[in-house]
């Protein structure tokens, strides 16, 4: 997915582009600024647009479909959207939230800030647990019930970085790691 003016840049409507099938959508009402800046990520299929303008003013939500704006309570921060789009997790201080997407209201609240990628049931995080030694693991949190959802997955290699739900609890394969970034990390060791 990506955003930005039309081609022909006509009248400025903020559109999404599909990069998979080439197909580009308009976004009801809104317009694209090149004077008004701000950050923006994309939910899964582009439904979802967050909007941060770097100042202390909350985080909105932007449904590219129906051009409406949902503005989240201060100091929520948004993590991730399920793959569904239908929930979101956000966390603020001690505190992880999910919001239905549907009606934009609390559908989840556990206490502890948690990042990870949220799962389609809404109620499952999966998360990097970084406190191993030398391994890592991808960890399953039911925010339900503030319990382990599944056993761990041990990430091969150095570290994990990325946000990952594997959809079968496993991972199929790990992408490997760059030579030169091998060679640079034992240079800087010796």
């Amino acid at each position: 997915m990506g955003l930005g003016p039309p081609a022909e840049a006509t009248d400025d409507a903020l559109v999404v582009r599909d990069i998979t099938t080439g197909k580009v959508r308009a976004v009801p009402g809104v317009k694209w600024s090149t004077t008004n800046r701000f950050m923006i990520e994309i939910s899964p299929a582009g439904r979802f647009i967050i909007l941060d303008r770097g100042s202390a003013q909350p985080y909105r939500i932007l449904d590219s479909v129906s051009g409406e704006v949902h503005t989240l309570p201060a100091g929520q921060i948004p993590v991730s959207f399920s793959p569904d789009n239908k929930y979101l997790l956000t966390r603020g201080q001690e505190v992880a939230t999910v919001y239905s997407t549907e009606t934009w209201r609390m559908v989840r609240v556990r206490q502890g800030t948690l990042g990870g990628a949220l799962h389609m049931d809404g109620t499952t995080v999966a998360y990097i647990d970084r406190s191993g030694h030398k391994t890592h693991s991808i960890r399953f949190l039911n925010l339900a019930t503030g319990g382990s959802a599944g056993s761990p997955i041990e990430i091969p290699g150095e570290s994990g970085s990325a946000r990952v739900y594997p959809r079968r609890r496993h991972i199929r394969h790990t992408i490997p790691e760059p030579r030169d970034q091998r060679a640079n990390r034992r240079a800087c060791v010796r």
